[in-house]
């Protein structure tokens, strides 16, 4: 009974979505995201399914491809400062 389950889940014989271990497979569930993105409809298990995929890369990218958040002031200040191009009023 078990596999018929998974087996639903199954999309593009990718096999049951599991926690992304590195960038060849974070590559392989955006590229079928991006396929079930480009579908008119999506099935309710295709959409659970892409809900996962989505989870899952966000995951991924946010504990290994993580991106400095400053405000975009604190940016130019810093950019500013390093160039020293203060300007005086």
């Amino acid at each position: 009974m078990i596999p018929t389950t998974i087996s639903k889940y199954v999309f593009n014989e990718m096999g049951a979505p599991r926690i992304i271990t590195g960038d060849d497979q974070l590559k392989a569930y955006v590229l079928a995201l991006y396929e079930l993105d480009q579908r008119q409809e999506l099935t309710p298990a295709e959409q659970n399914y892409a809900e996962l995929l989505i989870v899952l890369i966000e995951a991924y990218v946010a504990k290994h491809h993580s991106i400095d958040v400053r405000s975009a002031v604190e940016m130019f200040e810093e950019l500013m400062a390093e160039s020293d191009v203060w300007q005086t009023r």
